[in-house]
């Protein structure tokens, strides 16, 4: 069975809701005032089947009024069907719909000539849609004459919509599951319930959705397409969700629901190229509040224009950045429908090229705009530079994983895979640079401090602009290509080695002799300094020196032993245990020579060794 969603369109009282009556036998209009007003208010839904071809409605309001509402549910269909009333012919409605099907990429479609059994029908009608939807829309349209009433043209218009469905490509059912919510109810004993277009992926019974934005994770509890109940829900098909572990209040229209839960982030920035803009007949200025509606959502906004402070109408396509209001979900190539904020009128369109900008605007060169409205996927890896982006990372701006043959596209541009458990895709230039910034950044080091015998990589990623990731990846490459060394935590070139002159070899033997000569007992910096009367940097730097020669044992924050000593005090822990397996602090002082306020120090330094164990007062000989 293959699945499409027709949007209907057209001017109030063209007749819309009656060729979906007509044709599925479901009166699309459920509202009492609806009924008793006799036009179209909110979205209405039915289906039809025909052979193997199902093909869902979603029928939309023709008012001005209720523009927003119709774009609400025009923003997942896959084809169109326009009603235009032979007696009136193309109005006012009947331009904005087309517009916005354009703007939205919805090309193929039926326009179906109306009421062409009433006496006063338009002289040449039929050449004037022609016209008009053909210079608009393309080539991909069919057009006929209907009438509800006489029964004329209906089965033709069947026909056409089955050569529609055929013709129009199947929805992608791999990658993130999404739906469009475009209603919310609740009925008794079954609980919650959200309808809408599943534009992309597949969802299954008992599995966990996330509605976004929102924090809420549900379960399917239900699922039905078309109102029968199915195990499975994709691409392509109006699915209604029971939703498990949330209430009715809590949702609303212009939500995603989204599967896997943690696999799509909502986002309050976006970079988009701006086309089309002028129809509402005056300029988008640099900072205007615009209404921007994407999906099944409209979301407030501010319209930041790149190396440009307004667009004239009819201007070429113009790149910006819109900052919403509010968070909306979307992903890289989403259209979506920009309106004026007061009066709300339909201003233009385009589509999303980042959903999750790192950088400002002004950081986006015109290369890499054209670029990335264009393949999207190796520009965008290109301008995260040495970061690059993991799987997941690509999952949450495409909503799909890397293609098949996709890899040989990004391998070609210089794109590598560098870390395979991430799946992090990075360009290889960009990591070569870090590469060699990391290495001048070592070797600046050892020229500024060549006492220290190397710097810890969190310290290094601090002083270079990269991501923590990203060094650790850089470094790991260096190190297995022999061009860093890694010890004691500490990164350093391969033929480094400490360089002390002849004054910092005599201090450094001086300060050894210290911690030697106090045997068991740590010794503390201050005493250190007090005694040779030196600088306490200079102090610290040869103390550390010592420490990475495994000279000295740290104790505490500038608190140490040396190694002998350390070894002594073990070897007298070993023997006072034969008599007595456990030590007070009053023995233990005695044992080291040392006061509490070192002995304290000491033995919760052997606790975290488990040489000893503390038990109240006293700590037992391991």
């Amino acid at each position: 069975m293959k699945f499409i969603v027709v949007g209907t369109a057209g001017h109030i009282d063209h007749g819309k809701s009656s060729l979906v009556k007509h044709l599925t036998g479901t009166d699309p209009d459920r509202l009492p005032e609806e009924k008793a007003r006799e036009i179209t208010i909110d979205l209405g839904f039915a289906h039809m089947v025909v052979d193997s071809v199902t093909i869902g409605f979603v029928d939309v309001p023709g008012h001005e009024r209720f523009i927003r509402n119709m774009l609400a549910g025009i923003g997942g269909v896959d084809g169109f069907l326009m009603a235009v009333s032979a007696v009136e012919g193309i109005r006012e409605q009947t331009r904005e719909h087309a517009e916005i099907l354009r703007l939205l990429g919805v090309r193929r479609g039926i326009v179906a000539v109306t009421k062409t059994d009433m006496p006063d029908v338009r002289l040449g009608i039929y050449d004037e849609c022609s016209k008009y939807f053909t210079d608009l829309l393309g080539a991909g349209i069919t057009i006929l004459g209907t009438s509800v009433r006489t029964g004329e043209g209906m089965d033709s218009l069947r026909s056409a919509l089955v050569r529609l469905a055929e013709a129009l490509p199947e929805r992608d059912a791999t990658g993130v599951f999404r739906l469009t919510i475009d209603r919310v109810f609740s009925l008794r004993g079954v609980g919650t319930v959200v309808t809408g277009t599943a534009v992309s992926g597949k969802v299954h019974l008992g599995e966990e959705v996330a509605v976004l934005p929102g924090e809420r994770v549900c379960r399917v509890r239900q699922l039905q397409v078309y109102g029968g109940a199915v195990d499975e829900a994709r691409a392509g098909q109006r699915v209604a969700m029971n939703l498990h572990g949330v209430e009715r209040e809590e949702l609303r229209r212009g939500q995603v629901a989204v599967a896997p839960p943690q696999s799509l982030i909502p986002t309050t920035r976006l970079i988009v190229r701006v086309e089309d803009v002028g129809l509402a007949g005056w300029p988008i200025r640099h900072g205007e509040r615009v209404r921007v509606c994407a999906g099944s959502a409209e979301v407030l906004a501010r319209c930041y224009l790149i190396d440009r402070k307004e667009i004239e109408p009819h201007a070429p396509p113009v790149f910006a950045e819109l900052r919403l209001e509010e968070p909306l979900l979307v992903l890289q190539g989403d259209p979506f429908v920009l309106r004026s904020f007061s009066p709300v009128q339909t201003h233009g369109g385009g589509r999303v090229i980042d959903n999750l900008p790192l950088m400002p605007r002004r950081k986006y060169s015109a290369a890499d705009l054209e670029q990335l409205a264009g393949t999207r996927l190796v520009p965008l890896v290109r301008m995260h530079g040495s970061d690059g982006l993991t799987a997941a990372e690509i999952v949450a701006r495409r909503g799909v994983e890397l293609r098949q043959g996709e890899m040989a596209e990004v391998e070609a541009a210089g794109i590598i895979v560098c870390d395979r458990k991430s799946g992090r895709l990075v360009w290889k230039q960009s990591l070569e640079s870090l590469q060699s910034t990391l290495l001048k950044e070592i070797e600046s080091f050892h020229a500024a401090q060549p006492l220290k015998p190397g710097l810890p990589i969190k310290e290094l990623s601090g002083r270079v602009k990269a991501g923590e990731e990203a060094v650790e990846i850089a470094t790991e490459l260096l190190l297995s290509a022999g061009e860093l060394r890694q010890a004691g935590g500490l990164l350093s070139r391969p033929k480094f080695s400490v360089q002390a002159n002849a004054e910092e070899t005599g201090l450094r033997t001086r300060i050894e002799e210290i911690f030697r000569a106090a045997g068991r007992r740590p010794v503390e910096l201050s005493e250190v300094i007090a005694t040779l009367q030196q600088k306490s940097q200079s102090v610290s730097q040869l103390i550390a020196l010592l420490l990475n020669e495994k000279k000295l044992v740290k104790i505490a924050t500038e608190m140490w032993l040396h190694s002998e000593g350390y070894q002594d005090l073990i070897a007298a822990l070993r023997d006072f245990s034969q008599k007595k397996p456990r030590i007070g602090v009053a023995e233990f002082k005695a044992l080291t020579g040392t006061t509490r306020k070192t002995a304290i120090p000491l033995l919760e330094f052997l606790d975290r060794q488990r040489l000893t164990r503390r038990d109240k007062d006293e700590r037992i000989i391991v």
